[in-house]
C-alpha cells in the first residue's frame, strides 16, 4: 500500500542528506557531528510539520487536488493517495537521521 512513489519524500530525503553533508568535512566524519549542529541544519533545510500542513491547506484552498484520489477536501488532506499524516511521519523520520 505504501510502495507508491511520493516525490516529496525523495526531496525531503535529499534535503536531509544535504544537511548531513554540509556538517561533515574531510577531517570530521558524520559520526562526530554534534547532534545539535545537524539538527539546526535539518531545520533550515526541511519544512516543519506545521509548515507542511499549512502548505497543503493553502494548495487545496487554491484549487489543488490530490494526484491519486482527486480529493480536494481541506479537512481530509491527502498526498498522492495517502493521508497527510503519513507524509508528516516520513518528514519526522528524516529528521531523525
Amino acid at each position: 500500500y505504501w510502495s507508491r512513489s511520493v516525490s516529496n519524500w525523495g526531496a525531503y530525503a535529499l534535503c536531509g542528506a544535504a544537511a548531513l553533508l554540509s556538517c561533515i568535512s574531510s577531517t570530521s566524519p558524520a559520526s562526530e557531528v554534534p547532534r545539535e549542529v545537524l539538527q539546526k541544519q535539518l531545520e533550515s533545510c526541511l519544512p516543519s510539520e506545521e509548515q507542511e500542513e499549512a502548505m497543503c491547506r493553502r494548495m487545496v484552498q487554491s484549487g489543488a487536488r490530490d494526484g491519486v484520489t482527486g480529493c480536494s477536501d481541506v479537512n481530509q488532506l491527502m498526498v498522492d493517495g495517502m493521508p497527510l499524516a503519513r507524509s508528516l511521519e516520513i518528514l519526522s523520520n528524516i529528521r531523525t537521521i
